[in-house]
């Protein structure tokens, strides 16, 4: 780059001294003829090609890579190894598994969960619910029979909160309530308290559609 750089301004400056001593073309020799201000506007023009080609040169420069975050380097089958099989690779999959054993049945397979679902993923489901709506739960209680969660929360604002999960019959499976703040009947406060409520009623139905084992 830099060699470049000299290269262009010399080239300019012998230009210039050409056109100054009247040896290119009569043009030049008009101009000097003028006196230094024409002389000094040539000059000008001479510096403002001299950065206009230093910046076509500079933009026309491959990019040096960046460097690497690791210096781990990874195989064929890494790279294209898949976080997730499709049907065809799941039904590849159970198919070297009966060849093992053509006579097995499989007496409890995994599936969704049968009432959209399940009140063991109620822990994982509150996390995620006062994750996303800025809250973080402080303690949590659960009575003897295991049908009654409560969750002490805290919001981002420092607010005190409960949510209150009680466990109903199917299809409905729970009753959850919520109360924000020591004054959980303001606008802002009944705000928070429905957008955990709904948040917790999608993560629910989000983990009951993964396959699992009945509980």
């Amino acid at each position: 780059m830099k060699a470049v750089m000299r290269q262009i301004i010399g080239w300019m400056h012998r230009t210039y001294e050409l056109y100054r001593y009247r040896s290119i073309c009569p043009v030049a020799s008009e101009l000097h003829s003028q006196g230094p201000a024409k002389r000094s506007s040539l000059s000008v023009l001479a510096v403002g090609t001299v950065c206009a080609a230093a910046l076509v040169v500079a933009g026309c420069k491959a990019h040096e890579p960046m460097a690497a975050s690791t210096n781990l380097k990874l195989t064929n089958e890494e790279h294209t190894a898949k976080a997730k099989l499709s049907e065809a690779d799941q039904a590849e999959v159970i198919a070297a598994m009966q060849h093992i054993d053509p006579d097995h049945v499989p007496t409890s397979p995994s599936a969704e969960a049968p009432a959209k679902m399940r009140w063991s993923d109620l822990n994982a489901a509150v996390y995620y619910a006062c994750n996303r709506v800025e809250m973080a739960i402080i303690r949590t209680e659960i009575d003897e029979d295991g049908r009654l969660v409560r969750f002490h929360l805290r919001t981002v604002e420092d607010w005190p909160g409960q949510l209150t999960v009680r466990r109903v019959p199917e299809p409905d499976l729970y009753k959850a309530e919520a109360s924000i703040g020591r004054f959980p009947q303001k606008p802002k406060r009944l705000e928070r308290a429905s957008a955990l409520l709904k948040a917790l009623d999608e993560y629910m139905l989000a983990f009951g559609k993964k396959r699992r084992l009945d509980d």
